[in-house]
């Protein structure tokens, strides 16, 4: 069985090494304020979502002399080259994953990008800009995207600038399930800009949207994020993710805990969720991809009978939390309906005994 780590102490993982992250929507009311002797309280969180990173050892040394790097192998084409240096550990690229698991490349930034709880004070501010590029034969491109190329374009050239701004805007404690830490808030916001080419003659490929880019770049183009660093951790020690309201939409923390089942939010199919799922009383509803407006809840029993409804508003993603106590043992349907009572999206709700 892999080990389960904390990412700390200077400890470099080795391959079939995780790092595993206990992960909760958030809308636990963290206080989101700057400035010193601030109090960040994690055991709050309830749901039990986790998600778990895999160490892998890199195969790819093609480009840098170095031999010590993993990655971050988080699936989903999202995987990170990491290295391990005296100054600490570093993003030196990622892993491009093709349609199929054969077409695998690794990109390398020009430089590398220090992660490194020492890196910023209180008070400080840094600034990041590397670029990458990286070229994809024709044939492990998706098929709409030959289609829309050209017939004398075989190969195409990916550029792409990645810009890193981190403030450290707040210092106080951080306290998890296990311990409390002395740490550094720092607010994050990453963008990213892609310009295609054809490899031969070096013109720009102007007429792909941003939607036919994706599919050749399947990462985000900007995120934002207050990430907490501590002196007891190499990386992060806690990640909060929020919109460009500043609202938090996750927070993930390392944890000693075992895996459970994870479930999946960010799945084209996952707009409607309950969890934990069975549960004997209190749950959460997540709802995304639906327009803002008015909708309800319900619950019917197994032979249709509605039970219960309530009215929410939804914008955006929405995690609403009930209390299901009231329902004896056994086995229901939660529905989402429109202001129109109309049911959008239905799933099984199951009550257990405490």
């Amino acid at each position: 069985m892999p080990a389960q780590i904390t990412f700390d102490r200077h400890v470099f993982p080795s391959e079939g090494d995780s790092l595993v992250y206990l992960k909760d929507i958030a809308n636990s009311g963290l206080n989101m304020n700057g400035g010193e002797n601030q109090i960040w309280d994690l055991r709050r969180l309830e749901s039990p979502l986790f998600s778990t990173t895999n160490f892998k050892r890199s195969a790819f040394y093609a480009k840098l002399d170095q031999t010590d790097h993993v990655f971050f192998d988080r699936g989903n084409n999202n995987s990170t080259l990491l290295m391990n240096s005296d100054r600490g550990l570093e993003e030196i690229g990622f892993l491009w994953q093709g349609p199929n698991a054969a077409h695998v490349i690794p990109v390398y930034y020009d430089k590398s990008i220090i992660i490194n709880p020492n890196s910023l004070s209180y008070g400080e501010r840094s600034y990041n800009r590397v670029h990458f590029s990286y070229d994809l034969d024709r044939t492990v491109l998706p098929v709409d995207i030959q289609a829309d190329l050209p017939f004398s374009v075989k190969q195409i050239t990916i550029e792409g600038t990645k810009t890193i701004n981190r403030t450290s805007d707040a210092w106080g404690k951080l306290i998890l399930p296990l311990e409390k830490l002395m740490a550094n808030r720092i607010r994050v916001t990453e963008y990213t800009t892609i310009k295609l080419f054809d490899s031969k003659t070096k013109k720009a490929i102007t007429y792909f949207d941003e939607k036919m880019i994706r599919k050749i770049f399947p990462y985000p183009l900007s995120a934002n994020f207050y990430e907490f660093y501590t002196k007891e951790h190499k990386s992060y020690t806690a990640r909060i993710k929020i919109n460009e309201k500043g609202q938090m939409i996750s927070i993930d923390y390392q944890s000693e805990i075992p895996e459970i089942k994870a479930v999946n939010l960010d799945s084209r199919f996952s707009d409607f969720i309950l969890f934990p799922n069975p549960t004997y009383n209190i749950a959460k509803v997540y709802v995304s991809k639906h327009k803002t407006g008015k909708y309800s809840l319900a619950i019917y029993n197994i032979i249709g009978k509605k039970l219960w409804q309530r009215g929410i508003d939804v914008e955006g993603q929405t995690i609403i939390k009930e209390n299901f106590g009231f329902l004896p043992k056994g086995t229901y349907f939660i529905s989402l309906l429109d202001e129109n009572g109309n049911i959008l999206r239905t799933t099984r709700l199951i009550i257990i005994s405490v």
